[in-house]
């Protein structure tokens, strides 16, 4: 190497440090004893040395470490000594001051914050730096404050104060220290993030900028209020609340949203900061490399969100909050073993909730695993049911415009678990391929879709198209029961609170009257069968039963509960203190629903007692009578585009009164759609088969012949 090449690379590498920089490390390296383990460890020795001022060729010759040691030992001490007494000796890259300086005042950093944020963020940007604290060794917190204190000669109790939990460049979520475990001294400071030290040393950098990586500006939202009806007064009182919050400028204002995905909870979020009229802001879930932030990490960032967006009007949006605020016996916990984030930092968070001068949507999906303790220092706990079907028509209709046909609307609109976010992803990908596709395929790839992702997250696929025909052939004429229906509807239409029992043999159409009675009100009709609501958890059972009436409170549904008799037992009989509990579950939800509640059952003996006296109006439902039957057989022929029936098959429909149901009618209206039925005898010879299968029926309707069909 030559003399003027040395030269050039020495300005190189010295170029790259600033005084600041320069001093730290040869602090490290002499009073702090770090020359020894440069020679024995440090594979960058040459570069440490040139960006030092040093040549490394002048120590050729030393044999061995201890004779290399002895020679660096007081170069490097009379180079510390001279840049100590330097007058720029505490000066920093120039972009990094002017950064720091503004970020200190925007979150109210003291001069000791600010020279611990300088020193951490060369430390992250300048490795030679790195290399040199890392010849210090592992160290834990109590050795890194001591560390840091003799790099920066700042008093140990200064760098303590700063770097503590209370400190400002912890709750701004800037710069925190951790206290477990022990490593070099570059892993004992997380930064707000990997990209906050690199953006940190550009010039004129927008401050916002700094937050990029974890706060960013919320996307456009595709809902309005309006669209969030069903919630009812709620909705506009939270708007109203959070503008009055703004303009008395209260602190610890948080709204906490939860149910299942998809939902519109983040929309909701978005509808009401463009209602208030200020930007959202969201704490991300994904770093620049799409990466998983950490809770804590996520937390960090809010704390700069707060920071940074406190003298602004804005709010923000925390969605997946379950790693922040999971409890110890969390979903997560419980799968890995772990201990939950939140029982480490419950002070912090509790401080976080109760001081942020920013209000603050938090979103979740299940609110189970949220500590008591956290839950009752929101202001406003939403839950955010999948919406009506009132809701549903109007999100199909508006998104789903030109690429649904025929019944395909108001199959997707049937389904009580038909979230926006299902309907909306699945429209957009079908408009994405409307040109691959005509009108009947997009409109079968759309309605697939959605069946596809009901039956992936548990939930019950759409109805068939086919089951349309039989709704259609549903007619209060074929319900034979020992009221009046049709009067009971308009009843109801004028007193929609009421608690209905319908009973009776299966198939006679209970179930079927609860959704015409639902359609007839404008009501959407909350289905839940023993099969949702039952579980083997102890105390499961009463809360999804409790669950169950609160969705229907919230979505302003008609709740049928079917199968009621599968756990609604005569409590004097029960075996188990469960049985009795869910009982006293179920009669104290339904003394307080105000809704319409309908429950159906097979058994009407074995039911409480009490149960039973809580129901407004018991209804009996029987098999059909003759000429309902009769008259059932006509409408499904000329459904099926078969001829009238002839009146000479009466008898044989008379003599299955009593034990036919419509239930027989739609299990034949199914086997018409693979097996076509040629006329009307075909449907009568059907019909008895279904009847014969029966258990209650003393003897076979007509005469069986070898091979089963009926005379």
């Amino acid at each position: 190497m030559s003399d003027h090449a040395t030269s050039n690379e020495f300005r190189a590498f010295a170029a790259n440090l600033s005084p600041a920089v320069r001093l730290w490390m040869l602090r490290v390296l002499s009073p702090m004893g770090g020359v020894r383990n440069l020679v024995r460890q440090c594979c960058r020795e040459d570069e440490v040395l040139m960006a030092l001022g040093i040549d490394p060729r002048d120590f050729e010759a030393c044999d061995g470490e201890g004779e290399r040691i002895a020679a660096l030992t007081p170069i490097l001490r009379a180079a510390w000594h001279a840049t100590e007494g330097r007058d720029d000796s505490g000066e920093i890259d120039i972009d990094l001051a002017v950064n720091v300086f503004r970020v200190g005042e925007l979150v109210r950093l003291d001069e000791t914050d600010r020279r611990l944020l300088e020193f951490a963020v060369s430390l992250r940007e300048t490795t030679l730096l790195e290399s040199v604290t890392d010849l210090l060794g592992r160290v834990n917190a109590n050795q890194a404050i001591a560390r840091t204190s003799s790099i920066l000669q700042m008093p140990v109790q200064a760098v303590q104060r700063a770097l503590s939990s209370k400190g400002r460049l912890a709750q701004s979520g800037l710069l925190s220290m951790s206290k477990d475990g022990s490593r070099d001294l570059i892993g004992m400071f997380d930064l707000l993030s990997r990209d906050f030290a690199s953006s940190m040393m550009r010039a004129g950098v927008d401050m916002f900028d700094l937050l990029r990586s974890r706060v960013s500006i919320a996307p456009q939202g595709n809902l309005a209020l309006g669209d969030y009806a069903h919630l009812g007064p709620r909705v506009n009182l939270i708007r109203a609340y959070l503008v009055k919050a703004r303009e008395q400028q209260r602190a610890g204002v948080n709204i906490l949203v939860y149910g299942p995905p998809g939902t519109g909870k983040t929309e909701f979020a978005k509808a009401l900061a463009e209602a208030i009229g200020v930007p959202l802001f969201e704490v991300n879930t994904v770093d620049s490399d799409d990466d998983p932030i950490r809770g804590t990490e996520r937390l960090n960032a809010f704390r700069a969100g707060q920071r940074f967006l406190g003298c602004q009007s804005a709010m923000i949006l925390f969605d997946e909050v379950d790693d922040v605020f999971e409890t110890e016996g969390g979903s997560l916990a419980r799968l890995f073993g772990m201990r939950a984030m939140h029982n480490k930092h419950k002070g912090a968070i509790v401080k976080v909730l109760e001081g942020n001068p920013v209000p603050t949507i938090w979103l979740t999906n299940d609110v189970r695993g949220i500590d008591p303790a956290f839950l009752r220092r929101f202001d406003w706990v939403l839950e955010m049911p999948v919406p009506p079907r009132s809701v549903r028509e109007r999100l199909i209709a508006r998104h789903c415009e030109g690429l649904i046909v025929g019944t395909a609307g108001k199959r997707l609109a049937d389904s009580e678990h038909l979230a926006p976010a299902i309907l909306t992803r699945a429209a957009s990908v079908v408009n994405m391929l409307r040109d691959e596709l005509d009108t009947r395929s997009a409109s079968d790839t759309l309605v697939g879709m959605v069946d596809s992702t009901l039956r992936a997250q548990g939930h019950k696929p759409l109805r068939h198209a086919t089951a349309d025909a039989v709704l259609e052939a549903y007619d209060l004429a074929f319900a034979n029961a020992d009221a009046d229906l049709d009067a009971l509807v308009r009843g109801m239409g004028r007193h929609g609170e009421s608690r209905l029992l319908l009973y009776g043999a299966p198939g006679t159409g209970k179930t079927a009257f609860a959704g015409h009675l639902a359609r007839r009100l404008d009501k959407p009709l909350l289905v839940r069968r023993a099969s949702d609501l039952l579980s083997k958890w102890v105390g499961e059972s009463e809360r999804n039963i409790a669950s169950a009436f609160d969705e229907a409170r919230g979505g302003d549904c008609a709740l049928l509960i079917d199968e009621i008799d599968s756990f609604l037992h005569d409590r004097t009989k029960a075996q188990a203190s469960w049985e009795v509990s869910q009982v006293n579950e179920l009669l104290t939800q339904m003394e307080s629903f105000e809704g319409l509640l309908i429950a159906t059952t097979n058994f009407l003996d074995g039911l409480d007692p009490a149960a039973l006296r809580r129901f407004d109006l018991k209804v009996r439902f029987d098999a059909l009578r003759a000429g309902q039957a009769w008259d059932l057989l006509c409408r499904h022929c000329a459904l099926a585009g078969l001829p009238e029936p002839d009146r000479s098959l009466y008898p044989e429909v008379q003599r299955m009164a009593g034990v036919v149901a419509p239930s027989d009618f739609a299990a034949v209206s199914r086997r018409n759609r693979f097996q076509p039925l040629a006329n009307a005898g075909a449907w009568v010879e059907a019909l008895k088969r279904e009847c014969n299968l029966k258990p209650d029926v003393p003897a076979p309707i007509g005469f069986v012949t070898a091979i089963g069909r009926c005379a």
